[in-house]
């Protein structure tokens, strides 16, 4: 009988070597992450700041099985340099857009047209700009609404920034190095 001590040992050791009952193998497709409820909660934290996609989360279950491995991807994470995010820009022309059709959602296609078009002239993909808005709307759930094809604003954006802005500066300080708002 194992000590629960030895368990977490011994697991990582069968899923590491693939002999256990579950398939735990690249070739099946199919992997077992263990990880700390500390570096969860981190993670869930730094999506929305870190921009992190699903691909970018595949990352973690494919390369890291053990919870020191995880825990220091989830440190990678952290300390990873984020392009800056045009925030406000893109609130601005979604707040604008809404006011020109208010009955329907802006389409991230006439959104990055909009943008283009702008002051600031700004040169997003349909795909970065779902992830921005995946981002806003982690960061400011009930202010913003992001689905794959379109995004809604139900608060002006000055009021979607200073929210942001109020969750940000409860997040611990080594997690928002390398975020510019």
């Amino acid at each position: 009988m194992l000590g629960t001590r030895a368990l977490p040992a011994y697991l990582i050791s069968r899923f590491a070597c693939g002999n256990s009952k579950w398939p735990t193998t690249k070739a099946s497709g199919k992997t077992i992450t263990l990880i700390r409820i500390v570096d969860l909660a981190r993670l869930v934290r730094l999506v929305p700041l870190k921009r992190l996609g699903l691909d970018r989360l595949r990352e973690l279950f494919d390369s890291c099985i053990t919870p020191e491995e995880v825990s220091t991807w989830v440190d990678k994470m952290a300390a990873e340099q984020v392009p800056k995010a045009h925030y406000r820009s893109i609130m601005d022309a979604i707040w604008e857009l809404q006011k020109e059709r208010p009955d329907e959602a802006v389409e991230y296609s006439g959104l990055a047209v909009a943008l283009q078009k702008g002051p600031k002239k700004l040169n997003i993909s349909k795909a970065d700009l779902y992830q921005t808005c995946l981002a806003i709307s982690g960061l400011a759930p009930e202010m913003i609404s992001a689905r794959k094809n379109s995004v809604e604003l139900s608060q002006r954006p000055d009021r979607v920034m200073a929210l942001i802005g109020s969750v940000i500066r409860e997040y611990p300080e080594e997690e928002t190095t390398g975020f510019q708002l």
